[in-house]
């Protein structure tokens, strides 16, 4: 069962820490351009750690059109897109970013916005394929709610997860 969103109006984007230290960054946003960091010890961030893993075990695969941002949804409309291959840092290891928002909330339209802002405010390096891939999901997300719906209807499957 998919875990109901609670934090409305915002998007949120979580990041592995580079240096393995388990400050994982989190960053929140409602409006374009501003952003800021949830502490650890936060409520949200339980929360958005239960949605993360919610919908990786049990989101239904929404295909996008994009090779490199694996999207998953909830019933509720809890999405969860996370960037594939992983980003690099600047010191060229791996780092995975994702992306948790609701689709049925006008900040979805902030998150590819919040991806490539955020990207750079955790110091994570985004390929062309990726930047490329994020201008697919903006024109998705300025779609109206009704053609997203639709969308997600015929482009979503069950899959177990990774």
């Amino acid at each position: 069962m998919t875990a109901q969103h609670n934090c409305r109006n915002n998007v949120y984007l979580y990041a592995q820490s580079l240096d393995n230290s388990g400050k994982n960054p989190c960053l929140s946003s409602k409006d374009p351009g501003e952003y800021r960091e949830l502490e650890t010890d936060a409520p949200e961030r339980a929360t958005l750690l239960r949605i993360n893993d919610s919908l990786s075990n049990y989101g239904r695969h929404w295909r996008l059109g994009t090779s490199s941002l694996d999207c998953r949804i909830g019933h509720h409309g809890d999405c969860l897109i996370t960037v594939r291959p992983l980003t690099r840092d600047h010191s060229g290891r791996l780092a995975p970013v994702i992306l948790i928002f609701n689709i049925w909330d006008d900040q979805r339209r902030l998150a590819p916005a919040a991806l490539e802002d955020g990207s750079k405010l955790m110091r994570r390096e985004l390929s062309a394929d990726q930047l490329h891939d994020i201008t697919r999901l903006k024109q998705v997300m300025r779609w109206p709610s009704l053609l997203i719906a639709l969308h997600t209807l015929i482009f979503s499957r069950r899959t177990s997860h990774d």
